[in-house]
């Protein structure tokens, strides 16, 4: 009797291991309530380049953006203001690419080149100030894929990073704090840190008034809300979903491994934005030789982790922002070329 209770508690023990550390499929059934959104076009196509992705602060609508010789476009949603900034070059105050990591936090657009941290100050930008003020950057020593701020002068990133850390703390300087968290790997790999960086790709989005932020991965159907600890240096998670993990695939060229997604991969989680409520996933679950990463669904969470609500929209969009009841989404047409879509949530939304 002893030898048969014990594997039975054995057992219970590795299934609950399981249900608590592994993915779960069909998580989709969480979000038991749905809303359907239909959009109105804004019709400013004729004032955007190659949009990447849009936030919304103040007024204002920014959007990472390749027009002409500049990155930026700062967009009035009734059309009645239009400024392009942020030029192109290695120069002072100049940047190599676009970044779709727009940070906004106590009058200041924080952006990220890569590897360099970019400050302005909003009031500049809205008076069509070319060179305005600062740019405090970092030095390379790591890729950085995303970043979210956490305060004024506390940003989280992930990336590809040589000790195989998921996530990079820093300050507004671009001075390291610290490297902490694992990959969620079913085991040990012996692919280089760089393709498990990419082929962990996440997605992030922080709480406006504490160290909590969303994580979600790119090629994979895992959201967590994370914490981070500024007076120990500590990472803990917090909650979220998982319905599929990323699928570590690689491909040699010319002898050098790089990430290959397979007829098995997957997007997850291809755009993020928060209010101090809620956070918003823009949830894909298609297959990447199937086509973009485009989607119609976003997946909405509390800071918890908690599924809350599901939205569909009438589109697939690349990406969108939060603003109050609005939902400003990024639509790209064949014909029309870019652009951006509004929908309303009606009021009390969360209960119906």
């Amino acid at each position: 009797m002893k030898f048969q209770t014990t594997n039975l508690l054995l057992v219970l023990g590795l299934y609950l291991l399981t249900l608590f550390s592994g993915c779960k499929a069909g998580t989709e059934s969480l979000f038991s309530n749905t809303i359907s959104l239909k959009g109105r076009m804004l019709s400013v196509g004729e004032n955007l380049g190659h949009v990447h992705s849009i936030e919304a602060v103040d007024d204002y609508l920014i959007l990472t953006d390749d027009h002409g010789r500049t990155m930026y476009t700062i967009l009035k949603p009734d059309l009645s203001y239009c400024f392009h900034f942020g030029r192109k070059g290695q120069g002072p105050g100049e940047m190599t690419q676009a970044s779709g990591v727009k940070m906004i936090r106590n009058g200041y657009l924080t952006l990220s080149d890569g590897y360099r941290l970019y400050r302005h100050s909003l009031d500049s930008l809205y008076r069509s100030v070319d060179n305005p003020v600062s740019t405090p950057k970092s030095k390379k020593i790591d890729t950085h894929v995303w970043v979210a701020d956490l305060s004024d002068s506390v940003f989280v990133a992930t990336g590809t990073f040589p000790n195989g850390k998921r996530f990079k703390f820093l300050d507004d300087k671009g001075a390291l704090l610290a490297y902490e968290g694992d990959y969620p790997l079913e085991e040990k790999t012996e692919l280089p840190f760089y393709i498990v960086g990419v082929s962990f790709l996440s997605m992030m989005a922080s709480h406006p008034a504490s160290n909590r932020f969303a994580v979600g991965t790119y090629y994979g159907g895992m959201f967590d809300v994370m914490e981070w600890n500024q007076q120990d240096f500590t990472l803990h998670r917090i909650g979220g979903i998982c319905d599929f993990k990323p699928r570590l695939t690689s491909k040699d060229y010319m002898g050098t491994p790089n990430f290959a997604p397979d007829d098995q991969t997957r997007y997850g989680y291809i755009h993020m934005d928060s209010d101090a409520e809620y956070v918003y996933a823009l949830y894909s679950g298609r297959f990447v030789k199937d086509g973009e990463n485009i989607s119609n669904i976003v997946h909405v969470f509390d800071w918890n982790g908690n599924p809350v609500c599901k939205i569909t929209l009438d589109k697939d969009v690349r990406n969108f922002a939060i603003a109050g009841s609005k939902i400003y989404a990024l639509y790209e047409d064949a014909d029309i070329g870019y652009e951006i879509i509004e929908y309303v949530l009606p009021d009390n939304w969360m209960k119906k």
